[in-house]
Parts: C-alpha cells; sequence; structure tokens
C-alpha cells in the first residue's frame, strides 16, 4: 500500500498547469536495506510554456551560482570531516517531499504514466532483483493511498520499456524469452483487462536496453530501438505488425541519456557530450555542441563512473527540453541530494560553412530542488 503522502500531488501537479509542466520522479534511497521503498516526487514546472533562451549575461550568472555550490560543498565536506561544522540555518533551495512512498513494489520494476496514474511492472517482489510478471498501478492523486494489483503479464519481465498507446499499455524486451511485446487492452463496461501478445519483431533485438515512444497522444505506432543494435523500428497498433524504418540507425555508442522523441526527431545526449537528433522523415542525424559548464562537469561525472547510468532527459515541449541529475548539499550537519533541473532551447539551424543541419543548445533556466530524505541512490523520471 502507498505510505506516507507528505505533499499533496494535486498540489504538485499544479491546477489548471499544461500536462507538459509537470514531470514525477521515481526515486530510491541509498543507504537503505533491500528491498527498498519507493520514493515518488512529482515537481511542477509551471513556467515552462513562456520559456524562452535567456541571455549570455544570465548565461555566466547560472555558471557562477553552480561554481559558488561546488566551492561551498567542498568547504562543508573539509569542515564536516575536521569536526568544524557548525549548525547553521543556510538560504535553502525550495524542498520537495514525496507524494508517495510505495511498499513491495521492487525498484527493478519499470514503469510508465497516464495523468495521475502510474503504472509498475515486472520484475519480482522482495530480495535481489529478478524477473516478475507483476503489474501494479496507483493515481497519485488517490487520497485512499491505495495500490492496485492488475493482472500478471504474459512472460517475466525486468528493466523492459512500457508506453501508453491507444489508452492500451504496450510492453517491450526485459523478457528471456517470447513473446518480445505485449499489450494490456483497457476493456469498458465492466470487462476485466487482459494481456495479449504481441507478434515477434523482424529482427532479434535485444531484451535490454530498449527504448520506445508513441508518436503522438492518438499515435497508431510505436517508435522502438535499443541501445545494443542498429536498428529503427515502427510497431503498428492497428494491424499487430512492424515496419523497419531505418536498418542503419545507431545512437553511436553508450549515450548520457535515454532518447525522448518530440513531434518527428528522436533527441538524446550523445557518448561525446552533444546534443543529437535524429529526424525520421529525412534519416538525418544533428548534432550540438553543449556549452553550459555545469552541465558539462555533471556529464564528466558520468563518465567517471563508466556511464554506469543515464542522466533523466524530458521533452517539455516545442523546443524546450529538460535535463535532471543530482547535487549534494551539507546543511545542518548531514548530506542531502539536491535535484538540478536544466531547462534548455534545442533549435535546428543550417551552417553554410559546412553544408549541413546541426543543432543550437541555449541554456534557458537552472532550478535547484533539496530532497528532505537524506542521499538518493538513483532515480529516473517522465512527463505527466
Amino acid at each position: 500500500m502507498g505510505k506516507g503522502r507528505e505533499t499533496s500531488a494535486a498540489a504538485a501537479m499544479g491546477k489548471g498547469a499544461g500536462r507538459e509542466t509537470s514531470i514525477c520522479l521515481r526515486v530510491v534511497m541509498d543507504g537503505v536495506q533491500s528491498p527498498a521503498p519507493l520514493l515518488w516526487y512529482v515537481v511542477n514546472l509551471g513556467d515552462s510554456l513562456d520559456l524562452q533562451p535567456c541571455s549570455k549575461g544570465n548565461v555566466r550568472r547560472m555558471e557562477r551560482e553552480a561554481k559558488r555550490r561546488d566551492i561551498e560543498f567542498m568547504q562543508k565536506s573539509i569542515d564536516d570531516m575536521e569536526g568544524k561544522f557548525e549548525e547553521e540555518e543556510d538560504e535553502s533551495d525550495p524542498m520537495l517531499n514525496p507524494v508517495w512512498q510505495t511498499e513491495g513494489i521492487p525498484e527493478s520494476c519499470f514503469w510508465t504514466a497516464r495523468d495521475s496514474t502510474i503504472y509498475c511492472l515486472g520484475a519480482k517482489r522482495s530480495g535481489e532483483p529478478g524477473y516478475g510478471r507483476n503489474f501494479r498501478d496507483f493515481d497519485l492523486l488517490d487520497l485512499s493511498e491505495v495500490v492496485n494489483i492488475g493482472p500478471p503479464m504474459i512472460r517475466k519481465r525486468m528493466d523492459g520499456k512500457a508506453v501508453i498507446a491507444r489508452k492500451n499499455i504496450y510492453v517491450f524486451g526485459g523478457a528471456k524469452k517470447a513473446p518480445w511485446g505485449e499489450v494490456l487492452e483497457i476493456k469498458g463496461g465492466g470487462e476485466e483487462a487482459e494481456w495479449k501478445a504481441l507478434n515477434e519483431p523482424p529482427m532479434r533485438i535485444p531484451p535490454l536496453d530498449v527504448f520506445a515512444f508513441p508518436l503522438g497522444d492518438a499515435a497508431d505506432g510505436i517508435i522502438v530501438a535499443s541501445g545494443r543494435m542498429d536498428g529503427l523500428f515502427l510497431y503498428n497498433v492497428f494491424k499487430d505488425s512492424w515496419n523497419v524504418l531505418d536498418e542503419k540507425f545507431s545512437f553511436d555508442g553508450p549515450s548520457f541519456s535515454e532518447p525522448v522523441i518530440a513531434g518527428r526527431s528522436i533527441y538524446w545526449v550523445g557518448s561525446d557530450e552533444s546534443m543529437c537528433s535524429y529526424d525520421l522523415d529525412t534519416k538525418e542525424l544533428c548534432r550540438g555542441d553543449i556549452n553550459f559548464l555545469p552541465l558539462k562537469d555533471a556529464l564528466d561525472t558520468v563518465r567517471v563512473l563508466r556511464m554506469s547510468y543515464r542522466l533523466s532527459f524530458l521533452h517539455l515541449h516545442g523546443d524546450i527540453f529538460c535535463l535532471i541529475w543530482l547535487q549534494v548539499n551539507h546543511d545542518r550537519s548531514h548530506a542531502r541530494s539536491v535535484f538540478v533541473f536544466h531547462k534548455m532551447h534545442v533549435s535546428r539551424r543550417f551552417d553554410k560553412k559546412e553544408g549541413e543541419h546541426s543543432l543550437r543548445v541555449k541554456p534557458v533556466s537552472t532550478d535547484y530542488f533539496l530532497t528532505d530524505h537524506g542521499l538518493i541512490s538513483h532515480f529516473d523520471g517522465l512527463v505527466l
């Protein structure tokens, strides 16, 4: 059951705000005995509809603020080790409290969302990470704090990918054997929903590191790719069939983020620390340098850790994207994680000198949110 609602999810999601402005974060805390409860945060980026690239002066101010935080963290860490740390009230960042805490849902599950409803799939319920058929859902706005148990999937899965298209839940990968994909058909008239196997893709797609995203809200197709093989595929939800869109498509090495789709293009942060996009219609790959120093520092940290995790990369609306990473704050004698939300404007331009398109990446704003539950082990997020 859901426990420990500490803030209003309705308030966090922002009454009247567009869907694209609310972000849900699934968090696993550091130092918590397994199986750890999952904490769920909702952050409302209520100003996202008006965001524009900021001036060079504001970019410099944002970079100075990030540098100040790094210096302050290092000094407090040294003071703490030398026993010189004094209790003090800092200028605190806005505080984030979890809107939900779920027990019994494994951290190795994969998840998706529709409006305020969260769907958690796969992985076994307790102990070491393993494959499972579990399907559970809960509503962030439901004051009863009940987690519902739905029909189990056909195949045991872990670390698969789930998306919603045409109000049905589609699952891809994460299983050791067929079916590679399945769908939960949401039925009306009191009929129970049930899982059905999808036809197999034309090529054997690895079960892990799968990416999938529907083409728009009223999608009749789902784009599917894998970080472990070349190829880009389209699954037709009406015909239960597959098409190979581009057998040569590749993310060109490990990426710093999962890809997202915006319009008819796929975007991601590439292994060379550049912003990348792929046009589904022209099959053109574009890149653009990321020149914001705090973000490059965050990417360097991921690289040092040998790409053991990805930054959370989200498309808010139009040309506005958001990258989320973690910092540490030594406040009131103990360390706590700080979420950093860096919003940026990404647009295409034609370089006459090079004779090709490239991406222009401009900072928009950076927001810091302090958490109240100590240090975070890892997290992921999506737009509600």
